[in-house]
């Protein structure tokens, strides 16, 4: 028995002979690292997931080809989290705390697809893939085990359209399965993708798809950037810098600047003690319309 997951949190089940089954996520967070210099950035990404069957898919679509591992340092969160409610004590209505969270070469498929070789990280092993057209992804996802038939067609002309937009902007979905207990609820690992991208990136759209189908009524998203500036958060609208929507609730946008010590240096490995501006973010989710990918420029 399988579910696939899409993405940054968002999931998709398979009809089961004995029943459909539930799966979801009431947080993500993150943290990234840009180097403005070289246009880098370093995703370290973890969520919290709840399914009611051992194995478990995942996508991920991302702006160019990564490196992918997993990160070893498993306390960055914790860590992140104490360094934020330090910065911000002078006002503790701003506190977060910790709330939410628990315990190379391409060959071609055919039909439009091309698979690059796969990489195992941790639980996972990961197929990077490009695609000339979203049916294309479909018709393999379901070859996959992965079932589209509980999604009304409105919804799936919404995930074809996403899709054929990351596409047409030649990004990289990357698959693979979770193998977990039945009935497992906890943190997933640490999952760290290095890639090129102009500005710094968090995937947010095909989130919305796994919204509309099981009718999750919430998500929290908790982001840290660490980069050499502060920075803002934005949407991209017909290729151009746009607002985010109205539709996602802000708790915190908040600024500050760390002078790392060998701990913290060890835990982002950074290459220096000099000084990091990290500009933090929560965001709650309640509504499909708040589901847009997330870019950041510079305040």
């Amino acid at each position: 028995m399988t579910i696939t997951v899409f993405s940054d949190g968002g999931f998709f089940r398979i009809a089961d002979p004995i029943g459909l089954y539930s799966i979801r996520s009431d947080m993500q967070r993150a943290a990234i690292l840009y180097d403005e210099e070289n246009n880098e950035e370093k995703l370290i990404l973890q969520i919290v997931l709840n399914s009611e069957l051992d194995q478990v898919g995942w996508i991920i679509a991302l702006p160019s080809m990564p490196q992918m591992y997993e990160w070893e340092h498993e306390d960055i969160f914790e860590v992140l989290n104490n360094i934020t409610n330090k910065a911000l004590s002078d006002d503790d209505s701003k506190r977060p705390g910790c709330v939410g969270m628990v315990g190379g070469c391409s060959a071609s498929g055919g039909d439009g697809l091309y698979f690059h070789e796969t990489i195992t990280v941790g639980q996972l092993d990961l197929t990077p893939i490009q695609a000339e057209n979203s049916e294309a992804l479909i018709t393999w996802l379901v070859k996959s085990e992965v079932s589209f038939a509980d999604i009304d067609e409105e919804v799936k002309t919404e995930l074809r359209d996403i899709m054929d937009t990351y596409i047409q902007n030649n990004w990289v979905f990357i698959y693979g399965k979770f193998n977990i207990e039945q009935g497992y609820y906890g943190n997933t690992q640490l999952l760290t993708f290095d890639f090129d991208v102009g500005m710094p990136f968090y995937p947010m759209q095909l989130t919305k798809i796994q919204q509309k189908i099981f009718h999750q009524d919430y998500l929290d998203v908790r982001l840290w950037l660490i980069a050499d500036d502060y920075y803002r958060f934005i949407t991209i609208k017909d290729n151009q810098p746009a607002p985010y929507n109205e539709y996602v609730g802000v708790d915190y946008n908040e600024h500050f600047s760390i002078e790392p010590g060998e701990t913290t240096q060890k835990l982002l490995e950074l290459d220096s003690a000099a000084a990091k501006q990290i500009s933090f973010f929560s965001f709650e989710y309640s509504d499909s319309r708040a589901f847009e990918d997330i870019w950041f420029a510079t305040k």
